[in-house]
């Protein structure tokens, strides 16, 4: 479970989902994908609070 939500966070990070599941190990890059779009809320509502600060 660590591993989706760290390669998750990569993925909003701006790393495709191929190269955060090389960088995490042991996920394929659908999984990371689908772990991506489960939190991808989350995601959305920092990006505008990011540049605000």
């Amino acid at each position: 479970m660590e591993a989706k939500v760290l390669a998750a966070l990569l993925c909003s990070a701006g790393l495709s989902y191929r190269n955060a599941s090389r960088l995490i190990g042991g996920l394929s890059n659908v999984a990371v994908h689908d772990a991506f779009i489960a939190l991808r809320g989350l995601f959305q509502g920092l990006r505008g609070s990011i540049g605000d600060a």
